[in-house]
């Protein structure tokens, strides 16, 4: 794979050089492969960063979801491991199909 990585940039320099002449192109080679900086760190250096903390985060909504839906039944109505961008909530929370389809008359 790491020799991959080398014959590709080679190959498409040679064709370069042989097409327009080396000596008339200029390279800029840039790379991705880092992570977000972390807050605190940041935040050492001045910049504004928070760091967000699911558990309570997702504690807090739970919170309010059972005030309005369950009161005093201590749902939970996420999953218990949360990943961001998304926030996962547990479909069992909401019961079976049966009990959230309204009763016909």
């Amino acid at each position: 794979m790491v020799l991959r990585l080398d014959q590709d940039p080679d190959s498409f320099f040679s064709y370069l050089d042989k097409k327009i002449g080396f000596q008339n192109v200029t390279v800029a080679l840039t790379a991705d492969h880092g992570v977000a900086p972390i807050p605190t760190e940041s935040a050492k250096r001045g910049a504004a960063s928070a760091r967000l903390d699911l558990d309570a985060f997702t504690a807090v909504i739970d919170e309010s979801l059972n005030a309005r839906f369950s009161p005093n039944k201590g749902v939970q109505y996420f999953m218990p491991t949360q990943e961001l961008p998304y926030l996962a909530l547990d479909p069992h929370a909401f019961g079976t199909v049966s009990e959230r389809m309204p009763s016909r008359l």
